[in-house]
Order: structure tokens, then C-alpha cells, then sequence
């Protein structure tokens, strides 16, 4: 497995790379089921155009935390590195990004 999930300083507990990620390399992608029961593990795979599906997040992707300094991007519904990431390092996406790699305007 590419991935554990640890204590994040960041907050809480986050994903970390259990050994070495090539950047462009597919870290993780997410499982779960549609759900319509909101919980903290619940995903939302969204486009421009709305919400197209509630996922109940089943596994350690649920953990990954985000940071303006990521390493990681989503493309579709997995994290791919978008830089080589050392064993031991967290594996954080830029805050503000949907799954579908776009950034939503902020108000």
C-alpha cells in the first residue's frame, strides 16, 4: 500500500506516503457508496454544474488534509502526485479544489 494514515500537524490525522511516490504517479482513488447520510467521511463528487453524487468515503482517502503547498492533485475521482513525494511525507491537495481539478470561485 502506498499510503498510511498518521497524526497530521496540519489537523487531525492525515493521508502519508508509506514509500517513495513518483510525481505523476496515481496515489489513491476514492471508494465508498452514494449515501444521502451527511457524516464527516462523506465526499462529495462535484463539477462546475452542482453536485452529481454523495459518496460515503470507505477508505484512507478520507484522511487526505489540504495545504496552499500541495503535493497531490485529484484528477477525477483519485489523487495523483504532481511532484515526487518522500516515504513519510503527507500527501496534501490544494485547498479549494473539487475532484474535478477545478477551483471554485470564492466569495
Amino acid at each position: 500500500m502506498k499510503v498510511s494514515v498518521q497524526k497530521s500537524h496540519i489537523h487531525g490525522f492525515g493521508l502519508f506516503a508509506a514509500e517513495p511516490i513518483q510525481g505523476g504517479e496515481t496515489i489513491i482513488c476514492l471508494e465508498g457508496e452514494p449515501t444521502q447520510d451527511l457524516n464527516q467521511f462523506t465526499c462529495f463528487v462535484v463539477d462546475c454544474g452542482g453536485v452529481l453524487e454523495v459518496i460515503d468515503c470507505s477508505n484512507e482517502m478520507r484522511f487526505v488534509n489540504t495545504s496552499p503547498n500541495s503535493n497531490a492533485d485529484f484528477e477525477g475521482v483519485c489523487i495523483v502526485s504532481t511532484k515526487d513525494i518522500a516515504e513519510g511525507e503527507e500527501i496534501v491537495v490544494e485547498q479549494y479544489k473539487t475532484l474535478t481539478g477545478k477551483t471554485p470561485h470564492k466569495t
